[in-house]
C-alpha cells in the first residue's frame, strides 16, 4: 500500500514539475519573465509550489517508513 502511495505522489509531482512546469507560473515570476508557455498567475504558481512541497514531504516520510519496514 505504501508503494502505491509513493507511485501516485510521484506521478502527481512529476506531472506538476515537468509537464505543467511553466504554464502555472505567472509573468514576471522567476527567471523567465515572458514567453509563450507562461499562462498562469501568482495563485497558480503558489498552488504548484504547494503540491510539489506536499509531494516531496510525502516522499521523505514514505521512504523513511519503507526503510524502517525493510529493516524489520
Amino acid at each position: 500500500m505504501m508503494l502505491l502511495g509513493i507511485s501516485v505522489m510521484d506521478t502527481i509531482g512529476s506531472f506538476f514539475a515537468s509537464f505543467v512546469g511553466l504554464w502555472m507560473s505567472g509573468e514576471g515570476i522567476g527567471l523567465i519573465r515572458t514567453g509563450p508557455l507562461i499562462a498562469g498567475n501568482t495563485q497558480t504558481c503558489t498552488a504548484q509550489g504547494f503540491i510539489l512541497i506536499l509531494a516531496f514531504t510525502y516522499f521523505v516520510t514514505a521512504y523513511a517508513g519503507l526503510g524502517a519496514l525493510c529493516e524489520l
